[in-house]
């Protein structure tokens, strides 16, 4: 799998994983902050009721739902509640959206703290299904509890309520989410465009094959990046500075390493210079010093490559002794050559005698030559 495709898919998958979990996350949020507002609302309500005179007069009735009911089922339907339970000690209900429940036991098990005078919000399971209720006491002149008050929102309508946001929530991730893929294929082809089109295999393998170039070669090569800092220096460069270990002058700036340097000229003027002679450690070297560009032909370091004048010394003086051999060679062979075609004309005019003549004086000649050579081994 080329690294472009690993890249979109590893920074899509991580922004899937991060939308999801936050779109999760947000909603649970949303959920548990709107039964919290639903519950204090219910509370709310529930205190509200529990202080009104009709409901506390009411209880005095000889059939307190009839006085009850209608002013709870007003105040239901002005709230929005899907029901108020007001019920007595015992928790038999005296009113309720549904006639036929009046009388009957509440249901749920959540009086107990609402029957002790305390408020409270809970969660339970009652005769119309989960809700989120606010539960308040109803005390009479004397300051005892004689009832209670229970206001709910069903979890049903809460999710009716929270359907409209989650879908938003849901929109807003695949927006992202979109916005991430295209953001991911962006950043994958600037990465690749930047790594010139390698594969990390072939990073490897040209990084290697250049530090393998680098020692083969007997120059000492030095480069530098932008600010004139080391960033490379071969082991043949590393001979001539007569230190062990690249980490010694790599990092280091080029001025402090070799005091005279003019690669920093090179970076300013992006001009190369070829054929300089330089002196490192009383050393007299041949230095050539080439400006680095990058894709946008902007100067960003130098290069030098630089070896001993006396090892070129050394080699130019045994090239000239290879040209200097060669040269006899070839006047060698075309005094040969011209002695051929005598003795070639001297045959085409009949003149053997001269022609044999010719011929035993250079064998006496050559063999004259290699008793002498042997005479001086």
């Amino acid at each position: 799998m080329r690294l472009q495709t690993k890249l979109i898919l590893f920074i899509c998958s991580l922004l899937l994983i991060v939308i999801l979990l936050l779109s999760l996350l947000y909603q649970n949020m949303f959920s548990d902050t709107l039964k919290e507002q639903m519950g204090q609302r219910a509370l709310n309500v529930a205190e509200s009721i529990a202080v009104s005179r009709t409901v506390v007069e009411g209880f005095k009735d000889k059939e307190p739902s009839r006085t009850i009911q209608p002013y709870v089922e007003k105040i239901r339907k002005k709230t929005g509640a899907q029901f108020i339970t007001v019920g007595n000690k015992e928790g038999i209900r005296y009113s309720h959206p549904l006639s036929d429940r009046i009388g009957k036991k509440m249901v749920g098990g959540d009086n107990e703290k609402a029957l002790s005078g305390k408020e409270q919000i809970s969660e339970a399971i009652g005769s119309m299904g989960p809700s989120i209720r606010g539960k308040a006491p109803i005390f009479d002149e004397r300051g005892e509890v004689i009832g209670v008050v229970s206001v709910g929102f069903l979890l049903t309508g809460i999710e009716e309520v929270s359907h409209p946001y989650k879908v938003k929530i849901f929109m807003m991730g695949m927006f992202c989410l979109i916005l991430g893929i295209m953001g991911s294929v962006f950043i994958a082809r600037r990465v690749k465009k930047a790594i010139h089109g390698l594969e990390p295999a072939q990073i490897g393998q040209l990084y290697q094959e250049k530090e393998t170039i680098l020692e083969a070669i007997k120059e000492g090569i030095i480069a530098i990046n932008r600010e004139g800092q080391i960033t490379l220096a071969n082991t043949a460069a590393m001979s001539l500075l007569d230190v062990k270990r690249p980490t010694e002058i790599c990092g280091r700036h080029v001025l402090e390493v070799l005091p005279e340097s003019k690669l920093l000229e090179v970076i300013n003027s992006g001009a190369p210079q070829f054929d300089q002679e330089f002196v490192i450690n009383s050393k007299i070297v041949v230095t050539n010093r080439i400006p680095i560009y990058d894709n946008h032909r902007k100067v960003i370091g130098a290069v030098s490559s630089f070896r001993n004048k006396s090892e070129l010394y050394r080699l130019t003086q045994e090239l000239s002794q290879v040209r200097s051999y060669a040269d006899s060679l070839r006047a060698q062979t075309h005094e040969y050559s011209n002695k051929l075609y005598l003795i070639s004309g001297l045959i085409q005019l009949k003149s053997y005698d001269e022609a044999l003549e010719l011929i035993v004086r250079e064998s006496d000649i050559i063999d004259g030559r290699h008793q002498r050579g042997r005479r001086g081994n």
